[in-house]
């Protein structure tokens, strides 16, 4: 298939601010129509609202690693006690955050979150760690979880880590934002064992993450 029946198509915007709400960067989705054999219906491209002097343009500014999705809105109800949910996506995050509950999310996709946006979370109570089923590579969301489980604890975090993942066969819902539009409730939500998800996430490869689709 040609080039020419191939178009990206911008979905929405997923806003990224510092601690004070100040806007540092954009995460844009696209939606790929027709897409060429092995690539993935959807893209991701940063927007960086500071650049060529404030114009703003494409590109991810200096620093944005450090970041959280809905970072504000987390601290405070960190600062509340409330549980965390961290996701591996912002529309899992915005799922969650539609029922009420504070969600968050990494945005620089599967395996590439940061100890710096762990430490966000220090002082949280609880931490809910949603683990993504990649069908093909089901070791990719495993070590999704698994890293931003280590980075918690490296960090020295005392709190409840617990670790959830959509119902049903690992070739169905592949995450939380799945998991609810088919109306399950969190509830329903399935426990990951520990123990089983280390075991999964020990056979992680870069080129699994680039097999699934996650190469940065």
């Amino acid at each position: 298939m040609n080039d020419t029946a191939r178009r990206m198509r911008e979905v929405c915007r997923y806003d990224f601010t510092d601690e004070r709400g100040r806007l540092i960067f954009q995460k844009i989705r696209y939606t790929i129509d027709n897409p060429r054999p092995n690539e993935r219906p959807k893209t991701f491209r940063y927007f960086d609202p500071g650049k060529y002097g404030g114009i703003g343009g494409l590109g991810k500014p200096a620093g944005a690693d450090r970041l959280l999705y809905n970072l504000p809105a987390v601290l405070k109800a960190i600062r509340r006690g409330d549980v965390v949910h961290w996701t591996e996506g912002e529309k899992d995050a915005d799922a969650l955050i539609a029922l009420g509950l504070a969600a968050t999310s990494h945005h620089q996709g599967a395996n590439h979150s940061t100890r710096e946006q762990a430490a966000w979370l220090y002082e949280a109570p609880g931490v809910v760690l949603w683990v993504d089923k990649d069908v093909d590579q089901p070791e990719v969301g495993a070590h999704d979880a698994a890293m931003r489980h280590d980075h918690l604890r490296s960090l020295g975090y005392t709190g409840t880590i617990e670790l959830r993942r959509a119902r049903g066969p690992w070739g169905g819902l592949k995450d939380v934002a799945d998991h609810l539009a088919a109306g399950y409730t969190l509830d329903q939500a399935v426990p990951v064992n520990p123990a089983r998800l280390a075991a999964c996430a020990a056979r992680w490869t870069a080129n699994a993450n680039r097999r699934a689709g996650y190469a940065r």
